[in-house]
């Protein structure tokens, strides 16, 4: 187990799902995933999510290291510690019972709703999830401007806003089950 620092009303973690590196966006011919990958990085310094590598307490998990040769894009790791995870059950190895999660990445309909780390799938390893309209993206990247997931698809899914409450501001929590 890791060295883990009491931080409660924090972000414990974040997942990027699907943030595949350049190899990916040459061979399918993704459009707007530098657009959106560029939002994510924005959304966490903007917000002060994450500290720098140097910092302990925070860490970046990466979902899908052995699904698929194309690997996490090199804007994540030059900037941030990230460690590998290939399924959602080794995040119990660092976070706690009902440590607070934000799930980052793509696709809205299909990575993360119904792949084998979907929101619903991280819930049963017992983490509190999180999200943002910013940090997720729709299926595919392919339309030459890409739609956007909004509050409405949040709310749609049953997710619960965080409007006043520190340091929750505009996340999107989904209630446990």
């Amino acid at each position: 187990m890791n060295d883990i620092v009491d931080r409660p009303g924090t972000i414990d973690a974040i997942l990027l799902n699907d943030c595949w590196g350049e190899d990916w966006i040459r061979s399918e011919g993704v459009i707007g995933a530098l657009e959106f990958y560029g939002r994510i990085i924005d959304f966490f310094e903007g917000h002060k999510i994450l500290q720098d590598k140097s910092v302990g307490y925070k860490s970046l998990m990466f979902s899908n290291t052995k699904h698929h040769s194309w690997g996490l894009h090199h804007w994540f790791k030059d900037r941030y510690n990230i460690i590998e995870v290939s399924e959602p059950e080794q995040l119990r190895g660092y976070l706690r019972h009902r440590d607070n999660l934000l799930v980052t990445g793509a696709s809205w309909k299909v990575c993360l709703h119904e792949s084998q780390f979907s929101f619903s799938e991280l819930q049963k390893v017992d983490m509190t999830v999180w999200s943002h309209p910013n940090l997720v993206n729709v299926t595919g990247f392919k339309e030459p401007i890409p739609p956007r997931v909004t509050d409405i698809d949040f709310k749609k899914d049953g997710w619960e806003k965080m409007e006043n409450k520190w340091p929750y501001f505009g996340l999107w929590r989904l209630p446990n089950a």
